[in-house]
């Protein structure tokens, strides 16, 4: 041996077992961190590239620029990408005929024309593209799909179409129609026409486009942008800010120094100025960069907490492997210390120990993280997410780095406190290990008389073993309660994730189908035939101002949603108006369904025939109060058997000075007396609940008094078990391309939302799977230590006359007892630290907290299980072995 520093890779060499053990420590918790970090950067690059897919690929956006301005942009250095449209004009595409026109039917159906130059087409809005290509000259264009049934028989991708151009206006007034604006008395005053080629349909998700305006795009050149002499001819670009930093604050203030906005330019909650400047707020929110300083705080101090957790629980799996090897070689170290080894050079030999297992576990660790997840996403994805994007994992550069400087502080934290503890060592206790146990003072080791109580002379035993070395059992309960607490946080948080993130569709139906105009009896019984159709409900319902007494209001909503309070709602007299409550017409199918959901009094249909109601009281908004809290609260006072007022109104509809009707109403006493029969928690057709106001349920024959129709637009369907979708979608789709409409299956809507949370899921449950198999490898390696080096107790207990099956029952009980106080400090911690997770994230994501139960019972059972097989495993090799021989061995 030339150097003392040789005793390290000897020592090593000897103990291959517990070398290995400790090395698949640092492996298991390096994985962890490169494992989190390849997971948060490669859902980042997903979400960003999704994103762009359905918004563009920009980040802010000036609006009515002049040509003097478009050069200034791109040569600009704040900005890259730099797409440029021009705004064509508004052109008429079909008149609705006079036998089809109602009073909610749009009177004309328009094209709102874009022009794109190159840019814009194939990088911005790349992906909007379902079929066809992109135009190509300023005579081709692409069409929203909704529009090509208003555009003529046989319309398809190659035909011409021909239009006017011109202004909307409103016939009384003459005042010009903005796109979100609505008259059905207006008039089209048409300018000029222009023919193109349909060479393209467009993806409806990337624009919005109404019931009467639809979106077209033609091509933009660039010598069009320059060559027009009209002063009035605007453009809008869209751009990448190059900066990656206070994106906001550099495009807001380019904005003013091209004075497109003053200093005194309003901002919405978004941050955007109301007038010629638009940012695309979910890209800059996946970029840390949201207009909310809360939204931002609260995402990264998220982030910072989860990766806190993390790095103390290596440091103290690591920590915890270090420090057996340590405890295991005092003796060791007594030696060395008697021949004249200092201090320093023992805390050396510790040192370099955990240099070497670093360079073995640290990139090993690495990619085991990143292979564990790239396989767990590739297998997961292929089996549960069929047809969705492939989630790309990628290594970055970065979670090498972070990995490798996290990994390596963590194992010399973890190595400094046995360090310091074997260069202590005096030389004669370390030769004679009598820190092992602390047995000087056995009067203060605990009676146990409970345990004993409970479980004879092995219970007594047993807890004595714990509590005569304390420091041995803090550290075996320490390493047993960090995989506890680690489970019950990001599990419970998980669980919140997906309440936060709960589609709210409907509990009994499989579809939805929409029409522009009332459903006949005739329609009706045609989408009920239907092969493959179980039953067909319909949606009879009306929206109105809803007029409350003040006296009825629920003080408590106003408090918890921080919405000011009663008497900051619009009124009239004594009475708050609700301007989103609703009626609803239940026939006998749909009040079966009601049942379950009745709070309080019952559904009868003779007592709703008899003007009574059903009450849905339960709000769900979300709180003004900036914590974007979900807060669930009764709406208004009103209990089984009270009378609420309906003012009588020959129509609810607010087209027809229905305020002044409303207003007329109330002051005449001229009402409906409802009186409330039931209470439910939701509206049991669509499972929702109102937004500050209230909704009433009724029979068709009331409604019919009360509305004076029984007219409806909207059905929900329930298809058989094996109905075929696609054929029913199929059919739906072509009855909306003669007649328009919606049909949305929900099953459809509820795979594509829940494929973010999903893939979260995979995620969390597989960062929640590595924390099992590190916290099982600690406690088993924890335990089973514990136990081999009490070779010489059990033997002596042995010789005195205890029977193996009592050793094997104090064993067992000591075990269970770790696992116990483990679980039961870890789950305390555990509920704190989630309700801490909870409240960190409240700004980025609404989640209401509850005590994990589910989390700590099965965090318990695991912890209980994991320390009960931990014991049998060394206890075998202890028996097998000679009395006489583990009595004479050292310890």
């Amino acid at each position: 041996m030339n150097s003392y520093l040789d005793v390290t890779t000897k020592y090593l060499k000897t103990q291959k077992k517990r070398t290995i053990l400790t090395i698949i420590g640092v492996i298991l918790s390096v994985a962890l961190i490169s494992a989190l970090a390849t997971m948060i950067y490669s859902y980042q690059d997903y979400r960003i590239d999704d994103v762009k897919k359905h918004s563009g690929d920009y980040e802010v956006s000036f609006k009515n620029l002049t040509k003097d301005n478009i050069d200034i942009i791109k040569n600009h250095t704040a900005f890259s990408s730099v797409g440029i449209s021009k705004n064509i004009g508004l052109g008429k595409i079909y008149t609705t005929p006079k036998e089809e026109r109602k009073s909610s039917t749009p009177l004309h159906r328009y094209l709102d024309v874009k022009a794109y130059d190159d840019v814009t087409l194939n990088k911005i809005f790349k992906h909007i593209l379902l079929s066809g290509r992109y135009p190509k000259s300023e005579n081709e264009i692409i069409v929203d799909k909704s529009s090509l049934r208003f555009l003529g028989k046989d319309i398809k991708e190659g035909s011409k179409i021909t239009f006017p151009f011109g202004i909307r206006k409103d016939r009384a007034t003459g005042e010009i129609l903005e796109n979100n604006c609505w008259s059905n008395d207006e008039i089209f005053e048409e300018k000029n026409k222009s023919e193109y080629t349909i060479v393209g349909i467009i993806d409806t998700d990337t624009f919005s486009s109404g019931r009467s305006i639809f979106q077209a795009i033609t091509f933009l050149k660039s010598s069009d942008i320059y060559s027009s002499d009209s002063k009035e001819e605007t453009f809008q670009t869209f751009m990448s800010i190059s900066s990656p930093k206070n994106k906001r604050d550099i495009a807001n203030q380019v904005a003013k120094n091209l004075k497109l906005v003053s200093n005194n330019t309003s901002q919405n909650d978004d941050g955007e100025n109301k007038s010629k400047v638009q940012f695309n707020n979910e890209l800059l929110r996946l970029y840390g960069q949201s207009a909310s300083m809360l939204k931002n705080t609260s995402f990264s101090l998220t982030i910072l907490f989860i990766v806190s957790i993390i790095i103390v629980s290596t440091i103290a799996v690591i920590y915890n492997a270090f420090n057996i090897s340590v405890l295991e070689r005092i003796s060791q170290f007594g030696i060395l210390r008697s021949v004249g080894a200092t201090p320093k050079q023992i805390r050396k030999i510790v040192f370099k120990e955990a240099s070497i297992i670093s360079l073995i576990g640290i990139p090993i660790g690495i990619i085991s993280g990143v292979a564990t997840i790239k396989l767990v996403l590739s297998l997961v994805g292929e089996v549960f997410m069929d047809k969705f994007d492939p989630f790309k994992v990628l290594i970055y550069p970065e979670v090498i780095i972070i990995s490798i400087v996290l990994g390596t502080i963590t194992i010399f934290l973890s190595a400094l406190g046995p360090a310091l503890l074997a260069g202590k060592v005096s030389a004669l206790d370390a030769v004679r290990n009598s820190n092992s146990y602390n047995t000087s003072n056995i009067t203060k080791v605990s009676k146990a008389r409970i345990s004993k109580l409970l479980f004879k002379i092995e219970g007594s035993l047993a807890y004595k073993n714990l509590t005569r070395n304390r420091k041995r059992f803090l550290i075996t309960v320490f390493s047993l309660m960090i995989s506890i607490i680690m489970f019950i946080t990001f599990n419970s948080f998980m669980n919140f994730i997906k309440i936060a993130d709960k589609i709210d569709a409907p509990l009994y139906f499989d579809a939805n189908y929409s029409s522009e105009n009332n459903i006949n009896d005739k329609e009706y019984m045609d989408i009920k035939n239907q092969t493959g159709i179980e039953k067909v409900y319909k949606c009879i319902k009306s929206q109105f101002s809803m007029p409350i007494p003040k006296e009825k209001m629920n003080k408590n909503y106003f408090d918890k949603t921080q919405r000011g309070s009663s008497n900051d709602v619009p009124s009239i007299e004594n009475y708050v108006l609700s301007y989103n409550s609703k009626l609803f017409a239940y026939d006998k199918s749909i009040l079966d369904l009601s049942k379950s959901h009745i709070i309080s009094g019952s559904s009868d249909e003779k007592l709703l025939d008899d003007m009574g109601v059903i009450l849905v009281n339960r709000n769900r908004v979300i709180s003004n109060d900036g914590s974007n809290k979900t807060v669930v609260e009764d709406f208004t006072n009103y209990k089984v058997g009270d009378i609420i007022d309906l003012p009588k109104l020959v129509k609810y509809d607010y087209e027809k000075d229905f305020d002044k009707l409303l207003k007329n109403a109330i002051e005449k006493k001229e009402f409906y007396k409802l009186k409330v029969i039931g209470i439910v928690d939701v509206e049991p057709l669509g499972n929702s609940t109102p937004q500050d106001g209230i909704y009433l349920i009724t029979s068709p024959k009331t409604y019919k008094k009360i509305i004076g129709n029984l007219n409806y637009r909207n059905m929900e369907i329930k298809l058989k078990e094996n109905a075929n979708r696609e054929k029913i979608t199929s059919y739906f789709e072509n009855i909306i391309k003669d007649k328009g409409g919606c049909y949305n299956d929900y099953m459809k809507i509820a795979e594509n939302g829940k494929k973010s949370a999903f893939q979260m899921s995979v995620f969390v449950y597989g960062f929640i799977t590595v924390i099992t198999i590190i916290g099982a490898v600690n406690i088993i390696n924890t335990i089973s230590t514990s136990l081999l080096i009490r070779k010489r107790e059990f033997a002596t207990l042995k010789a005195i006359g205890m029977s193996q099956g009592q050793i094997k029952k104090m064993v067992f009980l000591e075990g269970a007892l770790h696992g116990l106080i483990a679980a039961f400090l870890g789950s305390i911690i555990g509920t704190l630290l989630s309700f801490l997770l909870c409240r960190t994230a409240a700004g980025a994501v609404a989640v209401s907290w509850s005590i994990p139960w589910t989390s700590i019972l099965i965090a318990t059972l695991g912890a209980l299980s994991f320390t009960i097989l931990a014991s049998i495993l060394p206890l075998r090799k202890v028996n097998a072995q000679n009395i006489i021989e583990n009595i004479r061995a050292e310890e």
